[in-house]
Order: C-alpha cells, then structure tokens, then sequence
C-alpha cells in the first residue's frame, strides 16, 4: 500500500474517532447512575465522601451498623457536621437516608432546633429536608428551601418517629418532600416548583442550631440516584488528561493533513 493511502486512511479513522467521541462526552469522565452506601460496612469511600466535623467537637464513627453523627454540648453558634459526597447531580433524581436518634432534644427556649437533614446545594440556592426538634411544636419533619434571590420556604409537620427515612427527589425540576417510620408507610409533606439547574453539593447533616445541646444520631444508609452523576474526583483527576488528548488528536489530524497534502504534490509533480 503506498504512504499517500496509509496516511490517508489514518486521518479518515481520527476524523472518526474524534467525532465519536464528541457524540459520548460521559466516556471523557467516569459517571454512574447510581450510589448507594451501606453504613453496616466500615469502608466509606473517602474520595467519595467528605466528613466535616462541628467546628472540631463532634465526631463521625461506625458504631454498631451506623454510621454515628455525635455532637457534645457546647455554644450556640457551633455549625453543622456534614457527609457530603463529591459529586454533581444532572437532571431529575432522588436522595434517601435512613436515620435513628440518640439523642435529639427538645431546646429549652428561644428560636433554637435541633435538626438531622439531607441537604442539596445548587447555584441558586440551597435545600433542606430535615426531621428536627423545636421550641414550641416539639418534634416535626419538615423542608426548608432559600434561594439567592431572598423568597425563602419553610414547612413542617408534626411526626413521633424516633428512626425512619428522609426521601428528597426531583422530576422535571419539581422538588417533592417525603418522610415515614419505613418504607411502607413514606407520605409526601410537599411538592414545591424548583428548578432544573445541576446539584453541586448533596450531603447528610446534622445541626445544633442555636442550641448548647448535645446531639446523637445514627444512618444506616445513604442512596443517590439520578439522570446523571459526577463523581468530581473523577472529573478532576480527567480534565487535565482529557485537554491533553484533545491537544494529541489535533496534533495527529495536523499531521494527516500534511501527509495528505504532500502526497497530492507528489502525485501532480510526476504527472
């Protein structure tokens, strides 16, 4: 076979592979559909999820099946301790986490709660659904949604549940709240138009909010589904390695081009 069909055979299957792979972004970077954690299991992923203590005092462990959230007694203004997961959530999905309280109790005066929540963060704003403990109505499910824009929304209902299940989801951009004792007995506390935009942080929580109380709660899972996820160490550790792919293939079509181009003035030269 002569040099000038070799070289033009080449830059035919680059042109082909490029374009194949400008048609499945999601082989660039590694996406799942699916996370799903069992807490009876001590081997948390720690690329996977991030633990953040409460200003240094609480702790995250696995204790008998659970993974435990404690916090000590302490100042009003102690933040939240989070397990976030490193990853960005795409389109419609649903987030569930089973719970059991310690220890949750009721603060003594003024505005404080005590909570236990999924939280989800996108770049308008931010989401809570919460199972928690207040002043006046005592013990209650509930959602909170603040947006950027200042129209903020918090609904709650009264519930005796001492462990059960937290389910937040999306479809078509329309947040939908449930909560129940098990998985037979889940009720919709609301459905609340939202909006389309990418998660960019989905984590559990748990917040001593204006409180000194000390807080003790267990999850015995943490399950992600969704259109599409992100796993964003993946997408950190690829972005650099996929420019450089990009840079090779353009290199590589220079060349076939060349190849091409040379091969034409040959091929005229003799005629």
């Amino acid at each position: 076979m002569k040099p000038r069909h070799v070289f033009n055979r080449l830059f035919l299957w680059i042109v082909v592979a490029t374009a194949f792979a400008w048609s499945n972004p999601g082989r660039s970077f590694a996406f799942a559909d699916a996370i799903g954690v069992d807490f009876s299991k001590t081997d948390l992923d720690r690329l996977l999820f991030r633990t953040i203590k409460s200003a240094g005092k609480g702790n995250w462990s696995f204790e008998s099946g659970y993974l435990r959230a404690s916090i000590p007694a302490g100042k009003t203004d102690r933040p939240p301790m989070r397990l976030s997961a490193q990853v960005r959530l795409e389109g419609d999905f649903t987030i569930e986490a089973g719970y059991s309280i310690a220890k949750l109790p009721r603060p003594k005066s003024g505005d404080g709660r005590n909570n236990l929540e999924i939280s989800i963060a996108t770049a308008t704003g931010f989401v809570t659904l919460f199972r928690n403990v207040e002043v006046g109505p005592g013990d209650l499910y509930g959602y909170y949604i603040h947006k950027n824009s200042g129209d903020d929304l918090y609904e709650r209902t009264p519930t005796t549940d001492s462990s059960g299940i937290l389910r937040l989801s999306r479809k078509n951009g329309r947040l939908t709240f449930e909560c129940g004792e098990n998985w037979s007995d889940l009720r919709t506390i609301g459905e609340v138009e939202f909006d389309k935009s990418p998660i960019t942080e989905t984590a559990l929580q748990v917040l001593p909010y204006q409180t000194t109380d000390a807080l003790d709660v267990r999850f015995d899972r943490f399950t992600i589904k969704a259109d599409r996820i992100v796993k964003l160490q993946d997408l950190n550790a690829s972005g650099s390695t996929s420019v450089w792919k990009w840079v090779v293939a353009a290199l590589f079509s220079l060349i076939g081009i060349g190849a091409i181009a040379r091969g034409s003035r040959s091929k005229s030269e003799r005629s």
